[in-house]
């Protein structure tokens, strides 16, 4: 043990490079058929002198005590804690050395688990009758360190405040941009564009050679547009040529139809009035297009009652009038008056039909959903998983820990990994979900295209993502939650229409994947794939995420490769002069040299701490292959 604590205060045994957890000395000591916890957990507390600990610890011999001492907690729960210098090492409450005499009482507590479990393992390997009880000193030791630690941390406010903050900021966030974005459709509606088309060639306005000319397809015309005014809803008369072509490019919402008869079908249903005839009365037809969305072709059958309403009372009030002028005493009955009250009949129904499997276009936007999950949550993954791997983060499974010998990569290494990952995953993902919708029988006309696009899609936003938390580090996965989702669902216009939510997400749409995303998947299943139709804008806007997202990444990771900063701990410290947080509280000492001195300490120590942990895995597998 004399060797183990020797290193401790300054980690000076291991400033030559060598690794001596690496010897199996513990083949000499007792039994190790029955590896114990104690074996696992290290007793090391960084940050204290030799003269902290008891006299008495440096009499035990054991080398396993040696590689014990030169393990797991030396980067973990009493260095690396949630407090900088850990939680019993230096943090919120001081730098370690501010309390020698509880860490004194913590290393008794330390070495009588010690003398517990040895002499435990010793007994039972010599054939004795050992019970349970005997080990109790362990178990208490544990517990007492778990209550210790569990009520440190719970007394520190900045323990609570900082996930505390975290997760009511982002839900926050969540909670207005989701309900800010549905709350009074009819409210925010704005831009909402309807084509107009007034075919009425116009006429007589009665039977008679003298009547005089009108053309009332103008004046329910003039009606529409006037009554909706204010509503958010914008008509634009047009061709009937160009109001279809508006329809194929998603540029409007619905068509409004008056046909070339209007005024003699109008003429003629106003002489009905004083006859028995019952003649088919003047229509007008609105095309509604669920291409767009279930959302916003009820919008325009929303519209279409309105306009029928409107319409009616005004041109119905006019005809009225116009029919009992011509009639002068003439009665007219209560049916001819319901009926001139009500003189338009409008036919609503839907100008490019789905199929069932299209589920009223709502395929588009859960399929850009899955596209946006597989590449924000896969990257998340992906990042997470060879983070582990390569060392840099440890691997957790229930109940296994582990940390992995860290393999030599830059940062901006690690990340081309990560990209070369993630387009893999794009590859096969996007082959899986065309096999999952063609089994669920998902109306999918372009199967080529949409694939395509969709591993384009994937790879950009991974790599976006990926980006943004190799630069920001575990920040990043808030970063990209806000951006991505929380922001990215009410600004796609899938779900809702753009021009029925508020205008703040018409502007953040043109930069959030999602939308560009919907816009080109609407475009393959329902437009043939049309550029005009927001295939054009979606290539282009996703080709450009993509070379953002590695832009960012080259240069974020490069620049702090550059400087140094690579992904061990104090790293950053050493190469900016900047003391950590694990610093905060501890007594420095003054003088340039000392400082320096201190420096090259703590440096020696961290690569150390690096270094122990593979040794100590494989010095234990050692004595457990021996026994």
């Amino acid at each position: 043990m004399t060797g183990a604590g020797s290193g401790r205060g300054d980690g000076s045994d291991h400033t030559d490079g060598s690794d001596h957890t690496d010897r199996p000395d513990h083949a000499d000591g007792p039994d190790r058929s029955e590896p114990s916890v104690i074996d696992a957990e290290i007793v090391d507390l960084p940050g204290h002198d030799e003269h902290d600990r008891p006299a008495d610890t440096s009499d035990a011999d054991s080398g396993t005590t040696d590689v014990a001492r030169a393990g797991e907690y030396d980067g973990g729960e009493y260095d690396g804690g949630e407090h900088g210098g850990g939680e019993h090492g230096g943090g919120e409450h001081g730098g370690g050395l501010d309390r020698p005499g509880e860490h004194r009482a913590d290393l008794n507590r330390v070495d009588d688990h010690l003398v517990a479990e040895e002499a435990y393992r010793d007994r039972a390997a010599e054939g004795a009758d050992v019970s349970d009880g005997e080990r109790q000193p362990a178990h208490r030791f544990h517990v007492e360190q778990g209550i210790e630690s569990v009520a440190d941390l719970l007394r520190s406010w900045t323990f609570w405040l900082a996930p505390i903050l975290a997760v009511l900021a982002v839900m926050t966030i969540l909670g207005v941009s989701y309900i800010s974005a549905i709350v009074n459709p009819e409210h925010n509606l704005h831009d909402f564009h309807i084509a107009l088309v007034n075919q009425d060639v116009g006429g007589k306005t009665g039977i008679t050679p003298d009547a005089p000319e009108a053309n009332f397809g103008n004046q329910v015309a003039d009606g529409i547009v006037a009554g909706t005014k204010g509503t958010g809803v914008i008509i634009d008369r047009t061709s009937i040529g160009d109001a279809f072509d508006r329809l194929d490019r998603a540029k409007a919402y619905g068509v409004v139809i008056i046909p070339s008869n209007f005024t003699s079908s109008t003429v003629i249903f106003g002489a009905s009035a004083l006859t028995e005839i019952s003649p088919q009365p003047p229509m007008v037809d609105i095309l509604y297009d669920r291409r767009q969305g279930a959302f916003a072709s009820s919008i325009t059958q929303t519209f279409s009652r309105t306009v029928q309403k409107t319409v009616n009372e005004q041109f119905g009030q006019q005809l009225s009038a116009t029919v009992r002028e011509q009639a002068g005493n003439a009665p007219i009955s209560g049916a001819a008056q319901l009926a001139l009250s009500q003189p338009v009949r409008f036919e609503i129904t839907e100008a490019n039909p789905l199929p069932d499997s299209a589920s009223a276009g709502l395929t588009a936007f859960y399929y850009t959903i899955m596209v946006l999950l597989a590449g924000f949550t896969g990257a998340m993954v992906v990042h997470t998983i060879v983070d582990s791997t390569a060392g840099f983060t440890p691997y957790e499974f229930g109940p296994i820990y582990q940390l992995r010998s860290r393999r030599p990569m830059s940062r901006w290494g690690v990340l081309m990994a990560k990209w070369l990952m993630i387009w893999v995953v794009a590859v096969l993902q996007s082959t899986l979900y065309i096999a999952v919708c063609k089994a669920v029988g998902m109306y999918m006309p372009n199967v080529f295209e949409l694939w395509l696009y969709s591993v384009l899609a994937i790879t950009a936003i991974g790599f976006t993502a990926m980006s943004v938390s190799a630069v920001f580090g575990p920040p990043g996965l808030i970063l990209n939650l806000i951006f991505f989702v929380i922001l990215g669902l009410p600004a796609s216009g899938g779900a809702l229409p753009l021009q029925a939510s508020p205008r703040f997400f018409g502007v953040i749409a043109h930069v959030e994947p999602m939308h560009q995303v919907y816009l080109g998947v609407r475009s393959i299943l329902f437009f043939d794939g049309s550029f005009a139709a927001g295939l054009g804008s979606a290539l282009i806007m996703t080709v450009v995420g993509l070379v953002f997202g590695l832009l960012f990444g080259l240069i974020g990771t490069k620049y702090f490769d550059h400087r140094g900063w690579d992904r061990l701990p104090g790293s950053f410290e050493r190469n900016t002069g900047h003391r950590g947080k694990g610093h905060r509280g501890r007594r420095e000492p003054r003088g340039h040299a000392a400082e320096h001195a201190d420096s090259a300490d703590e440096t020696a120590a961290e690569h150390a701490r690096h270094r122990r942990l593979p040794g100590l895995r494989r010095a234990e597998r050692i004595g457990a292959e021996s026994q």
